[in-house]
């Protein structure tokens, strides 16, 4: 069931703030946060603050004192988990009255330069039995496999690869969004919170990287081939904003 912003829960934008995980020289699980300006967000002087850190059956929170007097570590240890891949954070700001929940980012991950956000899109090395890659596709955010003999650092760091998948990825996920699921999609950017429908995350992704926000009328009066020719539009704008031919072609020449 689809949930709405009805309680004036304000939105905690992920490009507001920045996080990294890593493992220090004892082999723990060491997280880096730079809190966003909360006063600026416009949240009351003693709401609370708190980062939640978790993993299936794991879970660790950190109080960080409130929105107008953060307490923020050098670092934060995870001693409850043993890989710094696959976790996920929420930031909180709680009421101090009632306890509220006043704003949310959640099912967050740690900064990437990745293409597609860490936030709306996992990575996952299994045994694909000789297929290069495929995408998995759940309730929560889609899941890129790839082969386990692949470094998952290719998707971001070489360009080849990152030109020949990622566009193919956000062209795939956005069919599954829009014709797949289509009789159960509503687009609501104003009302629904980061977090709540990956497909949403996926189209105010897709709005923030190429400027076209789809909206729901215009996706009312869609047919199936206008779809298609939608998303083909989007992934050629995205591409060229991103400039993924120019890397890929660089890549190659300098390979030759």
């Amino acid at each position: 069931m689809r949930s709405f912003n009805y309680t004036d829960r304000k939105k905690i934008f992920r490009d507001s703030f920045s996080m990294s995980v890593s493992k220090n020289n004892d082999d723990q699980v060491i997280l880096e946060v730079d809190f966003p300006d909360f006063s600026a967000l416009e949240y009351e002087f003693n709401s609370k603050v708190l980062l939640e850190a978790y993993n299936k059956n794991i879970f660790k929170r950190f109080d960080c004192g409130t929105v107008g007097n953060i307490v923020s570590k050098d670092s934060y240890v995870l001693d409850d988990f043993y890989d710094a891949e696959d976790i996920l954070f929420r930031l909180k700001v709680v009421s101090d009255v009632g306890s509220r929940l006043e704003g949310v980012a959640d099912r967050i991950r740690q900064d990437s330069d990745s293409h597609i956000n860490d936030s709306i899109i996992n990575i996952k090395s299994i045994d694909l039995f000789g297929e290069v890659w495929s995408i998995e596709f759940s309730d929560e955010n889609p899941t890129v496999l790839l082969d386990k003999s692949i470094d998952k650092n290719l998707i971001t760091s070489n360009s080849i690869f990152t030109g020949l998948v990622i566009p193919a990825v956000f062209r795939e996920v956005l069919i599954r969004i829009l014709v797949a699921e289509q009789d159960s999609l509503i687009i609501d950017y104003e009302n629904t919170q980061m977090g709540e429908d990956w497909r949403m995350d996926w189209l105010i992704f897709c709005g923030q990287n190429t400027g076209k926000f789809l909206e729901q009328d215009v996706f009312n009066k869609m047919d199936t081939d206008e779809k298609y020719a939608w998303v083909d539009r989007i992934v050629a704008v995205f591409c060229r904003k991103k400039s993924l031919l120019d890397s890929l072609i660089s890549s190659i020449d300098t390979d030759l």
